[in-house]
């Protein structure tokens, strides 16, 4: 029997200096660093958020949020691209860039040392690359906040995603 055996790469960068970054990102990241703690994460006591940054350069950053009856919580990236719709028209107000916090709360130990969305969150992350009608990169913060994982695109970590024809 053949193979057509195919391989994936992932592009990404890591960012090991934010003070090189511009400033605009600089906040970006440092408001979405602020605002973990007002993740409410009694279950998993893993706080994540997520913040953006649109073209008009208004930043946006919101949280995860649980709740007994899972699945109804909503994590942070889902939580944030929402607050767009209702605060902008977005033909006119584009994501330039979305960044992804998190911090081990109570006696979790174990994880991961940085965040990534998960899959939900990455075909919504998608659905609004095709609503911008353009990529926008995403920044994964380490867990001590002293360095990222830079993607172009959402893409990146969803190969086989639902896409748009």
């Amino acid at each position: 029997m053949m193979s057509n055996k195919k391989t994936f790469q992932v592009d990404y960068e890591i960012i090991e200096e934010f003070n090189n970054l511009p400033n605009e990102l600089q906040e970006l990241i440092q408001k979405t660093i602020d605002v973990l703690p007002r993740a409410y994460a009694p279950y998993s006591n893993f706080h994540v958020s997520a913040g953006l940054l649109l073209s008009n350069d208004e930043i946006l950053v919101n949280v995860n949020q649980e709740n007994i009856a899972f699945p109804v919580g909503i994590c942070a990236e889902r939580a944030v691209l929402s607050m767009i719709d209702g605060l902008h028209d977005f033909n006119k107000t584009k994501i330039k860039a979305l960044v992804i916090a998190f911090e081990k709360q109570g006696n979790v130990s174990k994880g991961p040392e940085f965040i990534s969305p998960c899959g939900m969150c990455r075909q919504a992350i998608l659905e609004y690359e095709f609503r911008n009608e353009a990529v926008f990169p995403i920044f994964m913060l380490h867990q001590h906040f002293n360095s990222a994982i830079k993607v172009s695109s959402i893409r990146s970590l969803l190969p086989f995603s639902f896409d748009r024809m």
